[in-house]
């Protein structure tokens, strides 16, 4: 029975990674491996989308797409989110009215042996690269996109963008093991259109981020990493992920809201106390109001309510190309905040908890009359 357990157990972690990608198929595919990691005081983000998009009756176009992103909050915003880890408000950023086609600029003071150092940093920077340059292994964690390698110990690799050059070079550790917010039948079928898993829910990351000729150190620095995939992108989607570094422990919350047709589908799991909990569909509520995301859900142990909120000006657009054709827009900011408050039912025992900066909160959708301003 015990070994039984065990090979249900590592067949689902390995499926967490597993790579769904079949070159033999007509049909559009896209696949995904997000990483991102949050600096454990400073509003500082970085995040990396390791990608393969195959269109829709043309796999002899496929490509690999690179993405990376450092993200900071403005000084002036930084009153708006206190916890109780301090915020270093040497590392700030400051509007410029210079913007790239593939970039947009703010100069960051971060903190350096002592002294602050400026670096004008890329809010996004993106590659395209032939799909002869690139690969991912069938049964392992191993994607490589062009000199950019994602596998089970460490995350290297660059993008050169006109004048910008971002590289990584990151090794991590898993805290957690991988978590699966749909339904397990739908990752052995694979019987929706996209689907995703969460590969290491809390992740400690180490090593460096270079910007140029700047250098930023990356010690214990805590993030996600995820693997998403499927046929096509929702006309709506929104997914928020956070780490909550409390003095006992950590905690990771994913929250997912689709659209599909008449229909609303909010999911929500929450690792906490190393158990995971998740929440009935019919019993969850999602509301969004100007970037201000409020959602409640509810199981036979505990309750969840809570709120991702950003303000506009942190967010940004770029195509995101379908696999059957056209783009959607992905606007993103990686340094929103969120609140929760959970009531424990048999203990009737209530925790809040609150993440300052340290949230991923990205929107997928067909309507292009948002107002954000559009990079590439």
């Amino acid at each position: 029975m015990l070994i039984s357990l065990f090979f249900w157990f590592q067949m689902f972690e390995n499926y967490s990674f597993k790579s769904r990608l079949n070159m033999q198929s007509s049909d559009g595919f896209y696949e995904t491996y997000t990483i991102r990691l949050h600096h454990p005081k400073n509003p500082f983000a970085f995040w990396l989308r390791y990608t393969i998009l195959k269109p829709e009756k043309y796999p002899e176009n496929t490509i690999g797409e690179l993405w990376g992103s450092l993200n900071s909050k403005s000084e002036q915003n930084l009153s708006e989110c206190t916890n109780n880890s301090t915020i270093d408000n040497s590392l700030h950023s400051k509007k410029n009215e210079k913007t790239e086609s593939t970039s947009t600029d703010s100069d960051i003071d971060y903190e350096k042996n002592g002294k602050n150092i400026k670096i004008t940093t890329p809010k996004i920077l993106k590659n395209e690269i032939p799909f002869t340059c690139c690969h991912i292994h069938p049964k392992k964690l191993q994607v490589t996109i062009g000199m950019a390698e994602l596998n089970r110990e460490e995350i290297y690799g660059s993008i050169d963008s006109e004048k910008n050059i971002l590289s990584w070079n990151l090794i991590y550790k898993k805290e957690s093991e991988a978590i699966f917010p749909l339904p397990k039948l739908t990752y052995l079928s694979d019987i929706i259109s996209n689907s995703y898993a969460i590969i290491s829910p809390v992740t400690s990351f180490h090593g460096e981020i270079q910007f140029n000729k700047e250098r930023i150190s990356v010690q214990n620095w805590l993030g996600t990493i995820t693997h998403s995939w499927g046929t096509k992108h929702s006309k709506y989607h929104m997914r928020a992920q956070s780490v909550f570094n409390s003095d006992a422990q950590k905690i990771f919350l994913d929250i997912s809201f689709t659209k599909i047709k008449s229909a609303d589908i909010t999911l929500i799991t929450l690792l906490f106390a190393d158990k995971i909990y998740k929440f009935p569909i019919i019993s969850n509520q999602s509301e969004i109001d100007n970037f201000n995301w409020s959602f409640y859900g509810s199981n036979p142990f505990l309750s969840i309510k809570g709120t991702v909120y950003a303000p506009k000006e942190s967010f940004k657009a770029c195509n995101f190309y379908n696999p059957q054709g056209g783009a959607n827009h992905l606007i993103s900011s990686q340094t929103a905040s969120c609140e929760i408050t959970l009531f424990f039912k048999d203990k009737k025992e209530r925790v809040d908890f609150k993440s300052c900066f340290q949230t991923s909160f990205e929107i997928i959708t067909s309507d292009k009359n948002h107002n954000i301003p559009v990079l590439f």
